[in-house]
């Protein structure tokens, strides 16, 4: 199921960012370079097009559209 995020998802989501990153076997320094880019704030989520891919209840991706300036 494909459904609109919750403010309350933004840790979980931010995980995601991460293991899928890991996934291509990326140096762990980058990845403090890469900290502000992966994480996913509950203003984020707030300000932009945030959806969630779910199975069985569990969050396994998601997706996002950002907008620049104030959308909202």
């Amino acid at each position: 199921m494909i459904r609109p995020a919750h403010t309350d998802e933004a840790e979980i989501l931010t995980q995601i960012s991460f293991a899928s990153k890991g996934y291509w076997k990326y140096p762990e320094n980058y990845f403090e370079i890469w900290k502000n880019e992966l994480t996913i704030s509950s203003d984020y989520i707030e300000k932009n097009d945030v959806f969630v891919f779910e199975v069985d209840g569990a969050t396994i991706g998601y997706y996002s559209r950002e907008y620049g300036g104030d959308r909202k």
